[in-house]
């Protein structure tokens, strides 16, 4: 996966774009925005508020990532992706958009959450491992400070603790 700014629905969004074999499986965005010290990050993302009763609901909906093609379950919104890039080299116009997450030709679920996310009161592993999500992935781009790493490994073991699984964690 990547990270890159989405535009969708007329906002600019902070997204992770999960890809395999030249396909983009899922593009999720950011549902908490790093605002505190050096952070700034509402200047220029906004923060993804799923439409109630959607597949993206609180995380509900799932991705399928098996058999090289892409389809989802429940009402997926989607969104189209820069033709220069995607539609002229590898024939894909569209790809699912919001909190889904992705079930694998061998059963295992892959979801993601992203920086800010894990460390808000109701972060998305949790919704994820409710509805039996089997692997979270993190990637951040935090900053270094001191002490800090131990907040994020007391989070990310928190996380694994309480949900169960395993938890992926990359800070670039």
């Amino acid at each position: 996966d990547f990270g890159m700014p989405v535009l969708h629905g007329g906002a600019r969004y902070n997204c992770r774009v999960l890809c395999k074999d030249r396909r983009v499986l899922l593009v999720r965005p950011k549902t908490a925005m790093a605002d505190d010290g050096n952070y700034r990050e509402s200047r220029y993302f906004a923060t993804y508020r799923p439409p109630p009763g959607s597949a993206s609901g609180g995380g509900g909906g799932v991705a399928a990532a098996g058999g090289g093609g892409s389809s989802c379950g429940g009402e997926t919104d989607m969104v189209l992706l820069p033709p220069h890039l995607f539609s002229r080299f590898h024939n894909q116009r569209y790809a699912p958009f919001g909190t889904q997450y992705l079930h694998l030709g061998d059963g295992i679920t892959l979801g993601c959450e992203s920086c800010e996310e894990l460390w808000t009161p109701r972060s998305a592993h949790i919704d994820m491992a409710l509805r039996g999500v089997d692997i979270i992935g993190n990637a951040s781009g935090s900053h270094h400070e001191l002490r800090k790493l131990d907040a994020r490994l007391e989070l990310m073991v928190g996380a694994t603790r309480k949900c169960g699984g395993g938890y992926l964690y990359s800070n670039q």
